[in-house]
Parts: C-alpha cells; structure tokens; sequence
C-alpha cells in the first residue's frame, strides 16, 4: 500500500538500511545507513525490526504526502521537521493524518535524519539488504511506481 508522495526530493534522500557485510570480494561496498544507531532507534520507535529500511534524509529540502495516516519516527540530526508547518518532536512516534505534508525545512544540528514509517518500507533485497543510493528527483522510486513509497509487512534482514 501506497505511503508516502515525494513533492520534492531533497538535497540528497536516500533509502537505507543496515548495509550487507562479505560481499566486498564480489565489488559490493557494505553500504546501509551513516547512522545506524539513528536508524535502528527509529525502526523500534514504531515497532519495526531495528533493520528495516528507512529514508536517510541529508540536510534540507525533502517534502513528502502522506497518502493515507502513518505512524511515524524521525531520529538522528535535528532538519527541523515540520508536518503541515508544525515542528515534529524526534525520537519519538508521531502520527500523521492522511493529506498531510511533511517537510525537513532547515539544519539545528547534525545532517541526517532517519524517518521511518511504521510496518517499514517495501524494496526489493540485493545481497541480503536494501539501499537507494540516491533519490531521483520528482521521478520513478522503485518498482516503476512514480513518486512514491510503499509500506508493508516488515520483513527481516538476513
């Protein structure tokens, strides 16, 4: 099921999770998230397994629709984000109502931040993990599907 609309990408968004550890022989870098403790706190703050993926958000400009409620989390650096103009709390679960817009507008302090979606985000695995090296812009995500993100059952990292 449909989560999240991008209405504009960011300086730079990602999708990670914990990376893949021995695949470094084959030319795979271990990849995953800069922050893992961020990442693994934000999945447990809305009951995911600390492993799923989430959206690595670096510095500023990300602007997403929530297309239906979520249960969010946002940890790591403060990008001040905002639901519908409203400062969000990190490091804590928030809901977001349907139609609504959350935006990262600005840099209190770190680079990153983590956002997790409750029921996590559905990509496919490559070597036992999932990553997004970079998010194009206004364009196709995953899976041919335009703009936006997928949540699903959580599955758990190998």
């Amino acid at each position: 099921m449909v989560a999240l609309e991008i209405i504009q990408a960011g300086s730079f968004t990602t999708i990670q999770d914990l990376g893949r550890k021995g695949y470094q022989r084959f030319g795979m870098p271990p990849a995953g998230a800069m922050d893992i403790s961020s990442l693994r706190l934000a999945n447990r703050l809305v009951q995911n397994d600390e492993g799923q993926a989430c959206l690595e958000i670096t510095f500023i400009g990300l602007r997403l629709l929530a297309i239906r409620d979520l249960t969010i989390a946002i940890t790591g650096g403060n990008l001040l984000p905002e639901v519908d103009g409203s400062l969000l709390p990190l490091w804590q679960t928030v809901s977001v109502q349907k139609d609504s817009e959350i935006s990262f507008t600005g840099v209190r302090d770190g680079i990153r931040s983590y956002l997790a979606i409750a029921g996590g985000i559905q990509v496919p695995e490559m070597a036992h993990a999932v990553r997004w090296y970079s998010v194009p812009h206004e364009s196709e995500i995953w899976e041919r599907t335009p703009r936006n993100y997928a949540t699903g059952p959580a599955r758990r990292p190998r």
